[in-house]
């Protein structure tokens, strides 16, 4: 396993990183559908992106579980150039289709009345069909999901091979054990008894700012 620094490091440098961008995310949602909130005071948005940061962590732990465990893998592993390609790879297409599935849900809320869910695959015939001429219509989704795209694969850590000081395996162990535990408790979406459940998201008195606090990743996984 590799040293705890390099460990927390490269885990918080995802992790923070994809926080931002669900955040972005967010707000673009938020100033598309603008005209929905006409009536909703500005604390109450602001409560709703903080609200939403919980369940942010839920989805980026639960869409990224195989780049996670990637992490973990012994240094000797990690250095070899083949493994850095393939989490490369499996980091920028697991949340380039989760990113694009948000920005698609900008438009498609405005036909549904809800955060997209695996019920919009029954679809996938046409969808298929549509596709090209629906990138070109949504140009503008279109380039923000290339925009993104690329700031994943800057946002993913990209390290030379480290001559760092090997520290002791059991302290390896405990560093990998304590990271395991905060991502189960980001994956919980807190301290909470139970688990956050989509649910959890509408406990504002307008359904909208629950919309808001919600994401298309995690309502489809």
């Amino acid at each position: 396993m590799i040293s705890l620094p390099t460990l927390w490091g490269r885990a918080l440098r995802i992790f923070v990183g994809l926080m931002a961008v669900y955040t972005l995310l967010r707000l673009l949602f938020f100033l598309t559908h603008i005209d929905l909130f006409g009536g909703v005071e500005k604390r109450e948005v602001v409560e709703a992106f903080i609200h939403g940061l919980r369940f942010d962590m839920v989805a980026i732990v639960f869409s990224n579980i195989p780049v996670f465990v990637l992490l973990l893998f012994p240094k000797p592993i990690q250095d070899n150039q083949w493994f850095k390609a393939i989490k490369l790879t499996l980091f920028i297409s697991l949340n380039l289709v989760f990113v694009s599935c948000n920005l698609a849900d900008i438009e498609l809320y405005q036909f549904t009345g809800r955060r997209m869910t695996l019920e919009l695959f029954n679809l996938a015939d046409d969808i298929q069909d549509q596709f090209f001429q629906m990138a070109l219509y949504y140009w503008y989704l279109t380039f923000a999901a290339v925009v993104i795209g690329y700031g994943l694969y800057k946002l993913f850590p990209h390290y030379q091979h480290l001559h760092e000081e090997q520290r002791p395996w059991w302290k390896r162990m405990i560093g990998g054990g304590l990271l395991l535990m905060m991502l189960t408790l980001a994956a919980r979406g807190g301290w909470q008894l139970k688990p956050l459940k989509t649910t959890n998201a509408f406990v504002f008195s307008g359904e909208t700012r629950g919309v808001l606090a919600l994401n298309s990743t995690l309502t489809l996984l």
